[in-house]
């Protein structure tokens, strides 16, 4: 499996990303965005992309996502947030938020 893991992209159309980003995301099996996309246009657009994605709520965003998720993908356990309310150590924080979800990754 493909998975593309991107982040705060902060753009208002599809075309504005880098064609790399535009052609992985169109190949990849699954999209992971751990928030900030830039605008709903953008957003609507980046979806219809995507074989399947899941995505969270970035600080910058006025869309109807999850703050954050747990899923799994081939058997691995991939919690997903944006995270802009951890102070201090970041890692420590997440890893204790998400201590009962036992994700393999943690995306942020």
């Amino acid at each position: 499996m493909r998975i593309l893991i991107t982040s705060d992209t902060h753009v208002r159309h599809y075309s504005d990303l880098p064609e790399t980003l535009r052609k992985d995301t169109e190949t990849a099996d699954a999209v992971i965005h751990a928030g900030d996309y830039g605008s709903a246009a953008f957003y609507a657009e980046f979806v219809a992309k995507c074989a399947r994605f899941y995505g969270v709520l970035g600080n910058n965003d006025a869309l109807s996502l999850p703050n954050e998720l747990v899923l799994e993908l081939d058997g691995v356990r991939i919690a997903v947030s944006h995270s802009d309310n951890a102070f201090g150590n970041r890692i420590e924080y997440l890893t204790r938020k998400f201590r009962k979800s036992a994700p393999d990754i943690i995306v942020y």
